[in-house]
Order: structure tokens, then C-alpha cells, then sequence
């Protein structure tokens, strides 16, 4: 079995260090996100999280506020022919 990663950054509006323990909390949103005109329920981490846990990965998220945030998941892959 082997983990394969991977991850994506973007360069939005980034999440504040206060909320940042909250971001896989559900139905959670920081105000800002109201502000910029995102619309959501604050589900989609919370999803991701639980599918990523499921399969016996993890998922990390590092953020800051005005730079935007970057988000990787680990996962074990048993490649073809693995036992």
C-alpha cells in the first residue's frame, strides 16, 4: 500500500486564524464569506473531511487572511498487483 498526496492553493480571501479550527465544523461559515458573495452552507469541508477520513487518509489546511489557503489530502492507494 502506498499514500499518494496531492493538494491545490488558491489566492482568495483566505481564512482568519479564529475560525480556522472550525473550517470542518458543519454548517460553519466565517462572516467573510458572506461578504465576498460566496454562497454555501458550509458543508463542503465538512464532506471532504468525512470522505477523506473514510478512506483512511487526512486532510490538512493551512490559510491566511487576504493571501488565500492551501489545502492537501493524503491517501492510501493499493496500486494493481498489491496484495
Amino acid at each position: 500500500m502506498r499514500r499518494s498526496s496531492g493538494s491545490i492553493q488558491d489566492t482568495g480571501i483566505g481564512i482568519g486564524p479564529d475560525f480556522l479550527p472550525h473550517i470542518f465544523d458543519p454548517f460553519e461559515r466565517e462572516q467573510t464569506s458572506t461578504i465576498s458573495g460566496t454562497q454555501g452552507v458550509g458543508l463542503g469541508l465538512t464532506i471532504a473531511e468525512r470522505l477523506v477520513e473514510a478512506m483512511h487518509g487526512f486532510i490538512q489546511v493551512n490559510s491566511q487572511q487576504g493571501k488565500g489557503t492551501w489545502i492537501a489530502i493524503s491517501l492510501p492507494l493499493r496500486l494493481s498487483g498489491e496484495q
